[in-house]
This record gives structure tokens, sequence and C-alpha cells, in this order.
């Protein structure tokens, strides 16, 4: 594995722990609906402008993980 690869990786496991609890907090707050997770992600995706263009940049990052790791390490930044 190249260090792009390994700081990808690293970095996936250091923001899951944020983004995971964040989300936890949501479905318990939601009484784990799946429609009304659901539709609270979409609210928080597109709601504020900057979100839109975190979710237009992870799309892309997500999009280019096959070719590069330091996509991989930008998508997982960008999920924090």
């Amino acid at each position: 594995m190249s260090p792009a690869d390994w700081a990808a990786v690293s970095a996936t496991a250091v923001c899951l722990v944020p983004a995971e609890l964040r989300w936890l907090r949501v479905a318990q707050r939601e009484h784990y609906l799946s429609s009304s997770v659901a539709r609270f992600a979409g609210r928080w995706w597109v709601g504020w402008w900057p979100n839109r263009l975190l979710g237009a940049a992870a799309v892309l990052a997500a999009a280019l993980t096959a070719w590069t790791g330091w996509a991989a390490l930008a998508l997982s930044l960008i999920h924090i």
C-alpha cells in the first residue's frame, strides 16, 4: 500500500467515530425510523449551501477513489 492509502485508511478510522456518533444521535432522536432519518439526512445535505458543496465534493471524491488514495483521504475528511 502506498503512503496515500495508509493515510486514507487512518483518516477514515479516525473520522468514522464522530460521524457515526452524530448519525446515531440522529437515529435515536428520530426513534430509529428509517424514513425520518433519511429525511433528516436530506435536509442536512441540501438545507445549507456549505453542506451542498461538501456533498458534491464527497460524491466527486468517492468517484475518484478508484484511481487515487488521496481522494479517499479527502472523502474521509469531508465526512467529519
